[in-house]
């Protein structure tokens, strides 16, 4: 425990002597803090997008169900109207 303190000061004597190394460790840092988050953003967007195009394809699915219905009810009532002629 007595080599800890030497350690610390030797890694902050280190540092200080090299001030390059120390910017290029922040920008390190900061350039993995940044790919870690867009990629948790990029999980995030994707869900979202699947959620839209969920939801857009069910609201094809409920249009072409009412226009089959339109459709089965216009052939009806044309089917009746030549029958009344």
């Amino acid at each position: 425990m007595a080599d800890e303190p030497t350690k610390w000061h030797d890694l902050l004597v280190a540092v200080l002597d090299h001030p390059e190394k120390l910017a290029l460790g922040f920008v390190l840092l900061a350039g993995f803090w940044r790919w870690i988050r867009e990629l948790f953003h990029e999980s995030k967007e994707d869900s979202q997008h699947e959620t839209f195009v969920d939801s857009l394809l069910q609201r094809l699915k409920e249009s072409e169900q009412e226009n089959k219905e339109l459709r089965d009810e216009l052939r009806k009532r044309v089917k009746e109207d030549h029958h009344d002629q």
